[in-house]
């Protein structure tokens, strides 16, 4: 994949896993040389068993970046998964490197890579491991409910565009987006009139888009239009006062009643999917 590829995912608002295989070897060896002599920041090993094959399976994830071809747009993690077994009773070895724009776990990217990023393992990785469902530490004021509803409609967006496309925001874009804010501009504004540097229905709909690419909590939102604040001012016309930060996410998710946004995002929904 090129590098400039890498540079169009980050700008969509996506997010990418890429193997370093034999047409880069010079990222190849790097991810090697910083295994060698770097401590892993994660580390899972499996040993998996079927009729014909025996795999034990080391996933290794660094965060030591240093050292990587600036034009590697995005990159946060260095992968290096290696496969030792009998495979038709030979015996094989080999060690697959992989960039990734996400800072997962060796755990999560053993999930996704064992799955090679198929469709019958995309819906576990994103609602187990993009999402961190069962991680969350959102707890107050209306956040938790509301947080519910914006994973339902991300996950359904997912769902109804095949899981397979890396372009699932920009889809989104395309063809919801309208609709979804006419339904999320009815909210009611819960805050003062001093205190709307940002239309609530802008805020709920980076949470939105956040989340569908893996984006998680108020810090995660924060990153998330911060990173591509680029692209989403010049995709909404935003002027003034630029992207939304952290705290404003932060208090429009704690504060927007549950019901009111229930009721409109329904609205949207029951046109387009099942909640």
């Amino acid at each position: 994949m090129p590098k400039k590829t890498c540079e169009l995912i980050i700008e969509s608002c996506n997010d990418y896993v890429i193997a370093g295989k034999g047409n880069q070897p010079k990222l190849h060896s790097h991810i090697q040389r910083i295994a060698a002599l770097r401590k892993p920041t994660s580390r899972i090993v499996e040993i998996e068993k079927t009729r014909d094959r025996l795999t034990t399976r080391t996933v290794e994830v660094f965060h030591e970046l240093k050292g990587i071809d600036p034009k590697w747009i995005g990159v946060n993690s260095l992968i290096r998964v290696e496969r030792v077994g009998i495979r038709k009773g030979k015996k094989y070895h080999e060690i697959v490197c992989y960039i990734s724009s996400l800072l997962g776990t060796a755990k999560e990217y053993a999930i996704g890579i064992r799955g090679h990023w198929g469709i019958e393992n995309r819906l576990h990785w994103v609602k187990d491991v993009v999402f961190k469902e069962d991680i969350s530490t959102i707890r107050m004021g209306n956040a938790p409910a509301n947080l519910s509803i914006t994973r339902a409609i991300a996950l359904n967006i997912i769902r109804r565009n095949s899981y397979a496309s890396i372009t699932i925001a920009h889809r989104f874009l395309s063809h919801d987006i309208d609709k979804l804010i006419d339904q999320l501009k009815q909210v009611e504004d819960f805050r003062t009139k001093d205190g709307r540097r940002h239309p609530l229905w802008l805020v709920l709909l980076f949470v939105t888009m956040g989340t569908m690419n893996g984006y998680v909590g108020y810090r995660g939102w924060g990153d998330f239009v911060k990173r591509h604040s680029r692209v989403l001012i010049k995709k909404f016309g935003i002027q003034k006062h630029g992207v939304p930060s952290y705290s404003t996410i932060r208090r429009v998710v704690m504060g927007v009643e549950f019901d009111k946004l229930a009721e409109k995002f329904n609205d949207w929904a029951k046109n387009y999917v099942e909640i």
